[in-house]
């Protein structure tokens, strides 16, 4: 039982306690907190992938061997991806990248690329819009199958990990990552490379670094020479504290 369906169980257990053995203003009072209390809880597992409000999330890997996961997400872009790619080869890393359904469908040569430089190929939905948690069971089937398929067709691989886009989850997440086969994978390093500086990004990926870190960074749309910047400075740092790098799913399994 997910944590979510505990607390709604929960939830409706003592507020119908309260609503027989209170009255008056005392009654509302006590609803009013349940009912705040109940949304605060609901609105942190839409919003925080660690918390594993609607269902399980990997968001840190094993640890005892000082490794760590390099994970991009929103490609596969033209031009960041491809950049990201020859830095990788030349540092001989492999990392996990989380595809866009349709961005897949538009460069299935580069898709097809990721795979066979033995990197891992991961689901991000099919459109990644913003109103993408708003979708029911169904919506979600669709944005998770459509995304599978372009992949398998574009690379001929099947993804077994998914990411959902922004991190954000709702109550059907549990029952169509079961239907899907997928399992989610979330981080624990988040790097905000979409919104802070280049210099700001670094320090901020170092200082959160711990054994068995889950890196997220972006790849698509983003500038070539500003995230192989940003990569290129945390292997070396990090190889230098002595953290090794491993691909995403040898990390967690």
């Amino acid at each position: 039982m997910s944590r979510f369906a505990v607390t709604t169980l929960l939830t409706l257990v003592v507020a119908g306690a309260a609503a027989i053995l209170l009255s008056g203003a005392g009654r509302i009072l006590t609803l009013a907190a349940i009912a705040v209390g109940y949304l605060i809880l609901f609105t942190i597992g839409v919003f925080s992938i660690r918390a594993q409000f609607f269902t399980g999330a990997v968001c840190r890997g094993k640890s005892g061997e000082m490794r760590v996961a390099l994970t991009f997400d929103d490609g596969p872009d033209p031009n960041a991806t491809v950049a990201i790619l020859e830095l990788l080869s030349r540092e001989k890393i492999s990392a996990a990248f989380f595809c866009i359904g349709k961005n897949v469908d538009a460069r299935p040569e580069l898709t097809a690329r990721i795979a066979a430089e033995g990197h891992l190929l991961g689901n991000h939905t099919f459109r990644h819009a913003w109103w993408t948690n708003f979708l029911g069971r169904r919506g979600l089937v669709d944005e998770m199958v459509r995304t599978q398929e372009a992949i398998v067709k574009a690379a001929g691989v099947t993804p077994m990990y998914m990411r959902p886009p922004m991190g954000l989850t709702n109550p059907h997440y549990g029952g169509v990552l079961r239907e899907s086969g997928l399992a989610l994978v979330g981080w624990d390093v988040r790097s905000l490379d979409t919104v802070l500086s280049t210099e700001a990004v670094i320090r901020r990926i170092l200082r959160r670094m711990r054994d068995g870190s889950i890196i997220l960074l972006h790849d698509g749309g983003a500038s070539p020479e500003r995230i192989v910047e940003i990569v290129g400075a945390v292997i070396g740092e990090l190889r230098a504290r002595g953290f090794g790098f491993e691909r995403l799913d040898r990390l967690i399994t």
